[in-house]
């Protein structure tokens, strides 16, 4: 579906825009390829988190992020093999609903049959990028967290709720931004909403002027090593908020994974 590429050059903001919001990192929350080669060739950059190549519905995402589990999560169990033809296209998650594209060896976009001969190096390489991401809890850290709408994504407010908390359980001292894209500009609670249309389906990356015109209206810039003071305005959180820990097993009982 596509190869590496170098970044592009970050886009040019103001000087104002880069006093006022400088970030240290950007991380995507899905939902495809597109979201996240958008985001990256426009902030100049290729740090790799888990989520980035996946196909992901919200309810998966939020799914992933409670159990945190590289066991469950390459389970050959419940992967299975989604065919075009005689052709692996893609494994889908049975409990997450995620579809793994790039996971796997592939020849010419089709997953190759000996995929479970290569679990060990998929768990290696998630438990690398689990790890990246836990590392992001650091008080001089501040995080644009981005999450596209996907189609098949269903309770959007619900999930979003979700989603941000089990990311602040994640990481609660970082200072965390939370940006949700869509198609019709859908707003949810402490989500900054960013209207993005993009027809292009072909080539697969989609039109790189819409997306850099309405990231650019954001005002944010990246700056990995700076170190960001933390002030109430920059944590994405109430005064007083106190993001909720995960259980020993990963789980919040407090949320549930419900259409």
């Amino acid at each position: 579906m596509h190869g590496r590429r170098r970044p592009s050059p970050p886009h040019p903001v103001s000087r104002n825009q880069r006093s006022m919001s400088p970030i240290t990192d950007v991380v995507s929350l899905g939902y495809n390829c597109r979201t996240t080669r958008r985001v990256r060739d426009y902030f100049g950059t290729e740090e790799a988190y888990p989520f980035d190549w996946w196909v992901s519905p919200m309810k998966g995402l939020i799914g992933v992020l409670l159990e945190w589990d590289v066991d469950r999560l390459y389970d050959p169990a419940v992967l299975a093999e989604v065919r075009s033809g005689e052709q692996i296209a893609y494994l889908r998650h049975g409990r997450y609903g995620i579809k793994f594209m790039h996971d796997f060896p592939s020849d010419q976009g089709r997953v190759r049959p000996n995929w479970r001969e290569h679990l060990p190096e998929a768990k290696s390489r998630m438990t690398h990028l689990m790890a990246k991401f836990d590392a992001l809890n650091s008080p001089d850290r501040k995080v644009l967290f981005y999450r596209e709408v996907g189609p098949s994504d269903r309770a959007v407010l619900e999930h979003c709720k979700g989603l941000r908390r089990l990311v602040l359980a994640h990481t609660p001292l970082a200072q965390c931004n939370f940006l949700l894209i869509s198609s019709t500009g859908i707003k949810a609670p402490r989500w900054t909403s960013l209207s993005i249309n993009d027809p292009l389906e072909e080539p697969w990356s989609g039109d790189p002027e819409i997306w850099d015109s309405a990231l650019a209206s954001l005002g944010y810039t990246l700056s990995p090593e700076e170190k960001v003071p933390e002030t109430t305005s920059n944590t994405g959180r109430d005064v007083g908020e106190r993001p909720e820990p995960l259980t020993q097993s990963g789980q919040r009982p407090d949320l549930l994974l419900r259409e």
